[in-house]
């Protein structure tokens, strides 16, 4: 509503030309909601609102004195826009267009004595106001997508992708100290039939305090992601297998005696490890998997380890 106002103010000085910009683009913009639930390719409804407001605006400045026209400021609000909506090769593109316009109208002004204070004055505190409105929308929003991608929502936990992240620091410290790096994998044994008996709410409850069990039973340089559904992943930088697999008989009697939910859950693990330029995440995580497969064969609710330097699908997996 700043935006409006602001026009419909500076009007009152600088002339109906002022109110230019709220003939096409602001409407445009009210309507965008409901448009874009009913277009193929709403990006072009994006472009077209934005090009037609650096249009309009230009036509604006041009003729209520070019440079000296109190609507230049609003020229800086468009650029917060297009850096949030296109990808940075088309905004730079659109930004240059609109640059072009800009010098453009600027030039081609004619003359005009400067324009009233109070018109000056009104147009550069709702510039200034927008801009760092929006620019904080865009920071929080920003923030927010970058919590949400690196932390799971529903635990509190890493997620796969910022495991994936960090997994690569933690694996070239591996190679550079020559430690054994190792990966436990945590599957909540029967989850289906959780959700299934007391609902996904209660299934989410069991998730949650799985979760905070774990965290609690993890040593602090180890790395805890809620992978993706009922499975967890634990990278433990510097542990042997030996090591490892002694962690994840403290997480399964710590999961066990903590009674998700209040509901006698248990869990199931899955060992690898690995050493020097072997690491190897995929490698390391279907070592993990495949000995976590057994332990739920063998009747869930224990350990397996799998062979050492990430070798998938062997034989060698053993009970803890």
């Amino acid at each position: 509503m700043l935006i409006p106002l602001s026009l419909v103010l500076s009007s009152m000085w600088l002339g109906p030309w002022a109110l230019l910009p709220l003939i096409f683009p602001v409407p445009l913009f009210v309507a965008m909601p409901w448009l874009i639930r009913h277009v193929r390719q709403p990006e072009w409804l994006l472009l077209a609102g934005v090009l037609g407001l650096g249009a309009t605006l230009a036509v604006s400045i041009a003729m209520t004195g070019g440079v000296r026209s109190p609507l230049v400021p609003w020229a800086v609000f468009i650029w917060p826009g297009i850096s949030a909506r296109f990808p940075r090769r088309a905004g730079a593109l659109i930004a240059a267009v609109i640059g072009v316009l800009m010098t453009v109208a600027c030039i081609l002004a004619p003359p005009r004595p400067p324009a009233p204070t109070p018109a000056v004055v009104v147009c550069l505190i709702a510039a200034l106001v927008t801009t760092a409105y929006y620019t904080g929308v865009l920071s929080r929003a920003e923030h927010d997508q970058r919590a949400a991608a690196t932390f799971d929502q529903l635990t509190g936990l890493l997620t796969r992708a910022a495991l994936a992240r960090r997994f690569d620091d933690l694996r070239r410290e591996a190679v550079q100290h020559q430690w054994p790096l190792s990966l436990l994998v945590c599957d909540v044994d029967h989850f289906k039939r959780v959700n299934d008996t007391w609902g996904h709410d209660r299934g989410d409850a069991v998730l949650r305090a799985t979760a905070a069990a774990l965290e609690r039973g993890a040593r602090s340089s180890d790395l805890l992601c809620r992978f993706g559904g009922e499975e967890f992943v634990l990278v433990l930088p510097g542990a042997p297998a030996c090591e490892a697999a002694e962690v994840a008989e403290r997480l399964r009697l710590a999961v066990a005696g903590a009674q998700p939910a209040g509901l006698p859950v248990t869990a199931s693990f899955g060992v690898s490890c690995a050493y020097g330029t072997d690491i190897d995440f995929a490698v390391l995580f279907r070592t993990a998997d495949a000995a976590l497969y057994r332990a739920k064969s063998a009747g869930r609710d224990q350990v397996m380890v799998g062979a050492d330097h990430g070798a998938a699908g062997t034989d060698t997996a053993r009970a803890w």
